[in-house]
């Protein structure tokens, strides 16, 4: 019993998921980035695309739209400044009355995750909204 024990834990180490040890998909010869997304990784290049846009863009300030579940870890990481500074990434939703959200024409863009109709129902009139699946930006008009 010790024995089946010790070898299904070794066998669960080796080939488990997400992070397993060998074969595809292993921590030794997957990058950090996409470990975070081995059980999405077609959310990957979509918060990649969406990073990349708002950066262009010389975003400062930046609302975050999401439900409770989704995913707001990678906009910490990918709208760094060159310096490594985070982003003000500031909620457009709350469930808090003392936490009211912010307005999201205070912004210099949005990124959302999930819902494209929650999304699109904070987009400031005139800003364009672009939907990748499961993540979107909206950016206000050039000036």
């Amino acid at each position: 019993m010790l024995a089946t024990s010790a070898l299904a834990g070794v066998l669960a180490l080796s080939y488990g998921f997400p992070r397993r040890l060998v074969g595809a998909g292993s921590v030794f010869t997957t990058s950090e980035w996409d470990t975070r997304f081995l059980r999405r990784p077609q959310w990957a290049d979509e918060f990649r695309v969406a990073a990349d846009a708002v950066r262009a863009a010389d975003a400062r300030r930046i609302g975050l739209v999401q439900q409770n579940d989704n995913w707001e870890y990678p906009w910490w990481l990918l709208l760094r400044d060159a310096d490594g500074r985070p982003p003000e990434l500031v909620a457009l939703q709350s469930v808090l009355p003392d936490r009211p959200p912010a307005d999201p024409a205070s912004t210099d863009a949005i990124v959302c995750t999930g819902s494209r109709k929650a999304c699109a129902d904070l987009v400031p009139a005139g800003w364009t909204l672009v939907w990748r699946g499961y993540v979107g930006y909206a950016l206000p008009p050039p000036r």
